[in-house]
Order: structure tokens, then sequence, then C-alpha cells
């Protein structure tokens, strides 16, 4: 039986978290996001066009009308 590699995003990153599944380049599945960023999860819901910044201690929400522009 030949040995195969091990998936790589099943492999520790630099920060010792696997690796996300990602959708395309850069976008990681919703999935995991209650893993590694839960102050986002109550965003989830804001309407095409806002945007929001969220760490410790702060939240940040505001409408940005150029996501728009497509």
């Amino acid at each position: 039986m030949e040995a195969t590699a091990p998936d790589p995003r099943s492999q520790p990153a630099a920060h010792g978290r696997p690796e996300p599944l990602r959708l395309c380049v850069g976008i990681p599945l919703v999935a995991h996001l209650a893993d590694w960023c839960p102050l986002a999860l109550k965003f989830l819901g804001l309407p095409p066009g806002w945007r929001f910044l969220v760490a410790e201690g702060h939240e940040d929400v505001w409408e940005d009308p150029t996501l728009l522009d497509t």
C-alpha cells in the first residue's frame, strides 16, 4: 500500500491552528468563523453595502455604498 502525503489543510499553520478550507483563494468557509472570530457572527446579517470591524472591546459598523458598485 502506497503512503499518501497528509492534506496540507489539516496541518497547523504558523499560529498553531489548522488552515480553514477555502472556497476560493482568500475566502474561508463561514463554518470556521465561530472558531476563528466569534465576535463577527452577529454582523453576518448586515445588508449588502455594510462593513464592520470588531476586536475585543471594540465594534464599528458603517455603510459603504462603494461595495455595491459592481
